[in-house]
């Protein structure tokens, strides 16, 4: 499981109760609301971003969004402004691509 060897939220079923409760709570607004402000949806990807690495499914579910539409009209453009970072920036499309506010040192 990718997150034995770093820190990422990939699975929100593997997550204690606690962890996830605490995840949710964070995106409660737009994981209730079917229409949030673009920068509140954003505000709320930046914070969990800054928990842990998270990939896209965890992000998409967390969010209540369809991930397509999430890494397109959001992580694409805050990939692309810096704000995010890839676990695996030299292959973006990889199978276990997470994303992180943090700066990673990958091998």
């Amino acid at each position: 499981m990718f997150s034995e060897q770093l820190p990422v939220v990939d699975d929100l079923e593997a997550l204690s109760k606690a962890f996830c409760s605490r995840l949710e709570a964070m995106a409660s607004e737009p994981r209730a609301k079917g229409k949030v402000d673009r920068q509140v949806l954003i505000d709320v990807v930046m914070s969990l971003c800054q928990v842990r690495l998270t990939t896209l499914r965890c992000l998409a579910e967390l969010v209540n969004r369809k991930p397509d539409t999430l890494r397109d009209q959001y992580l694409k453009t805050l990939y692309r402004q810096r704000q995010l970072n890839l676990a695996f920036p030299k292959t973006p499309n990889h199978e276990r691509q997470a994303y992180t506010t943090d700066k990673l040192s990958t091998p």
